[in-house]
């Protein structure tokens, strides 16, 4: 038969590794946490850039940039360009128009059920 103390004993050591691993595994969420919302903070900040930039524009291209990629660039920068100038105005055309023909069907039914 063993004695009183030394099972406390055991149970003293059990309970202080296990709060240490529970501390181990704590501080590992705590990294990756930090991690994720450093990721998130970078991702806002390259998407308010975007958006803060006017249409048409690019952002700083690096000197070291083979010519063919750089054409690519610019050919897709002018293509929103033209996509900002040409097709917005139409679509939003066709959103008003949209939005009209609801109404109008709206206001149809309205009369026929009175």
């Amino acid at each position: 038969m063993e004695p009183k103390g030394f099972i406390s004993h055991l149970e003293k050591i059990i309970r202080n590794r296990s709060q240490r691993e529970r501390k181990s595994a704590l501080i590992q969420d705590v990294d990756d946490l930090k991690k994720k919302l450093r990721h998130e903070e970078n991702v806002h900040r390259a998407l308010k850039r975007a958006l803060d930039r006017p249409l048409g524009t690019l952002p700083p291209i690096s000197a070291h940039l083979p010519q063919y990629k750089y054409r690519k660039i610019t050919n897709k920068a002018s293509v929103g360009t033209l996509r900002s100038s040409l097709l917005d105005p139409l679509l939003d055309r066709l959103w008003n128009f949209w939005l009209k023909l609801r109404y109008w069907k709206k206001k149809s039914f309205d009369l026929r059920n009175k």
